[in-house]
């Protein structure tokens, strides 16, 4: 009974922050950051079965930044997620490096690199 309720706030939280529609002619996604928060942790649940081959780059590069947000975003955090964090940070942006190799990477990404230490520093 505990667990229905826990889902049943969950859905709410994510109703009220559902994610905006993706229009597939562009190259960015819309909305604000909570919605697509959301969409970030429920795209496995839409898609993940669709996924042919787990090891695809694209399908593993979203995974990469899903467990990054996950951290980035945890109520707290050992030392260990902490370096964790740091390494998935760095596997991420060399793989989106070479899989979207004329993309540039623009300042937030740079600030990615940054969020470990200063989760260190300041705590989640």
């Amino acid at each position: 009974m505990v667990f229905i309720r826990l889902l049943e706030q969950a859905y709410q939280a994510d109703a009220a922050n559902k994610p905006s529609p993706i229009n597939l002619k562009g190259d960015c996604l819309g909305g604000h950051a909570v919605q697509n928060w959301c969409l970030l942790r429920m795209l496995t649940l839409l898609v993940g079965d669709k996924v042919n081959d787990a090891n695809e780059e694209v399908w593993r590069l979203y995974l990469l930044l899903k467990c990054i947000v996950k951290l980035i975003c945890s109520k707290c955090i050992t030392e260990s997620q902490i370096a964790y964090m740091h390494v998935l940070v760095e596997d991420h942006l060399h793989l989106r490096s070479i899989i979207f190799p004329h993309v540039n990477l623009r300042p937030k990404h740079h600030y990615l690199l940054h969020y470990a230490s200063l989760t260190a520093k300041f705590g989640p």
